[in-house]
């Protein structure tokens, strides 16, 4: 990674149900349209387009977000502070 930059991206884990032979074949485009194709069906990519739009914009003002869950959490609205901190 070059200087004075930053990468970012979004991980989502759980189980894929892709055809073994498929995915363990010597055709790497077969492997990687079997997954792709079950990563669709589990998690469209539009929603995780979405969501890391979202924690993009949280991590630019992760400080602003982490106070407020603190002052939701200290008014007594415990569940709700949970999502910002």
């Amino acid at each position: 990674m070059p200087a004075h930059e930053t990468w970012s991206w979004l991980e989502a884990y759980g189980m894929v149900d892709a055809p073994a032979t498929a995915v363990h074949g010597k055709d790497w485009q077969t492997a990687k349209t079997a997954v792709s194709t079950q990563l669709e069906s589990l998690i469209p990519i539009a929603t995780m387009e979405a969501e890391f739009a979202r924690s993009h914009a949280f991590s630019e003002n992760w400080l602003a977000w982490h106070h407020l869950g603190i002052m939701r959490y200290y008014d007594g609205e415990k569940e709700d502070a949970s999502i910002f901190c």
